[in-house]
């Protein structure tokens, strides 16, 4: 059986369509990484800070939860950094992301 005339033209076509879409997907993949290192990455940082920053205080606090004295403040100031650098540690600082459709249709 002899092929059809638009085979080849089919098949070069679809070829084409590929690597566009192989260089669209590579384009979107360049444009997330540079919105997680420039954007996402400094805003989360300064959250995690400003939330351990009120965690490790809320943690020296006495626990009838009255505000400190400057004195105590800065008698407790080890101990705040000790609870900071703990939270920071327990604290998941890896961000999954999830963008939709990727490597679907109209991703």
């Amino acid at each position: 059986m002899a092929e059809h005339p638009l085979d080849y033209e089919c098949a070069v076509h679809g070829q084409a369509w590929r690597e566009v879409m192989r260089r669209e997907q590579e384009h979107r993949a360049r444009a997330r990484a540079i919105v997680e290192c420039d954007y996402v990455r400094p805003s989360w940082r300064l959250f995690a800070d400003v939330w351990l920053d009120a965690e490790a205080d809320k943690a020296a606090r006495p626990a009838i939860g009255k505000p400190l004295s400057i004195r105590a403040r800065r008698r407790n100031r080890g101990r705040i950094r000790a609870e900071r650098a703990r939270l920071g540690r327990d604290m998941p600082m890896s961000i999954q992301w999830a963008w939709p459709h990727e490597g679907g249709f109209h991703g």
